[in-house]
């Protein structure tokens, strides 16, 4: 079946390493902070201990963000986390784009 570009209205992406490195981001704000104790880190270099660490993280975050749904109240949570984020404006996220990917969208 031939795809009708006519019918499609929108296109929905995960953005987390498809449009955005976030892992990349994270990487660089950490090193930032690593790097006045570089001396230390093994090997002395704080974006490979930056690294690192945010690829430890990976596994207790995904945990920690699953587990209210082991519960039954992550609805509950993201209606609370919403109501937060309504009562603070916050600033505008910096997003790392993968190359490429704005010639794609475009």
């Amino acid at each position: 079946m031939p795809l009708n570009v006519e019918k499609i209205r929108a296109i929905c992406f995960d953005v987390d390493g498809t449009l955005s490195d976030t892992d990349d981001l994270f990487v660089h704000r950490l090193e930032q902070v690593l790097r006045p104790v570089h001396f230390l880190l093994p090997h002395h270099d704080p974006q490979r201990a930056a690294r690192r660490l945010v690829m430890w993280s990976e596994a207790p975050g995904n945990f920690l963000i699953g587990f209210p749904d082991t519960l039954g109240v992550d609805d509950e949570i993201a209606a609370v986390m919403e109501w937060l984020n309504r009562q603070r404006p916050r600033p505008l996220k910096q997003f790392l784009l993968i190359p490429g990917v704005t010639e794609m969208l475009a």
